[in-house]
């Protein structure tokens, strides 16, 4: 869990959010230059997805690129794992947001109740066919070394699951169909937190924030 220090001297502590990190099948490469040269497969595409009792919500889309080819020869990532944050939308709409010392829209949850579930799926089968092409009209995240945070809303109760695809970076084109991979997070518990001297702040506009004028708690 992502804690954040609020309120009067920072004293209090709530929850920005929550990170996930998922592996990708480890895919040699001979495995990645077939792909490449027969599919024109050059990685992965990730889909985070909510589940609550009342709906099935995908939060957002990641991209990995695997392997690229520059002239004659092929260079392929090592990296193995993904990560995404999922944050309130208090601390991830803005940076200026994320900074306040009261969080925006009364946020002051602290997530205290999580666990990780296996759920064993088999062995994870990654097949390449006509019917699985599918041209993805999304906004998605390249995995690079910026840290990705998705708006998780008001609330982050629920189960989170990774679905994992081939996809081409390039046309954006899937060229499988999605596979959830092994366990799930479980956001299970969110609590109320009393922040001190937050009773009456005001979020400063943009030129207040700009000039850094200092808040000054009631008493």
């Amino acid at each position: 869990m992502i804690k954040w220090r609020v309120g009067k001297y920072a004293k209090d502590i709530i929850s920005r959010g929550f990170r996930i990190t998922f592996e990708v099948p480890p895919l040699n490469k001979d495995e990645w230059v077939s792909l490449y040269n027969n599919h024109k497969v050059n990685g992965w595409i990730a889909r985070i997805r909510k589940k609550t009792l009342t709906s099935n919500k995908i939060m957002g889309y990641l991209t990995m690129e695997m392997i690229s080819k520059r002239e004659n020869s092929f260079s392929v990532s090592k990296s193995e794992k993904g990560s995404v944050g999922i944050n309130y939308a208090a601390s991830s709409m803005s940076t200026r947001l994320s900074d306040l010392p009261c969080p925006a829209f009364n946020h002051r949850l602290l997530i205290s109740g999580h666990r990780i579930v296996p759920e064993k799926n088999g062995s994870l089968l990654w097949m390449t066919s006509s019917a699985d092409t599918k041209y993805m009209s999304v906004k998605t995240n390249l995995i690079s070394y910026s840290p990705i945070t998705l708006n998780g809303g008001m609330s982050l109760k629920g189960h989170y699951f990774v679905d994992l695809a081939l996809f081409d970076t390039n046309s954006k084109y899937r060229k499988s169909s999605w596979i959830t991979i092994n366990d799930y997070v479980a956001i299970e518990k969110e609590e109320d937190v009393s922040i001190n001297g937050c009773a009456n702040y005001v979020i400063p506009d943009r030129e207040q924030n700009k000039k850094r004028n200092k808040f000054r708690f009631g008493r």
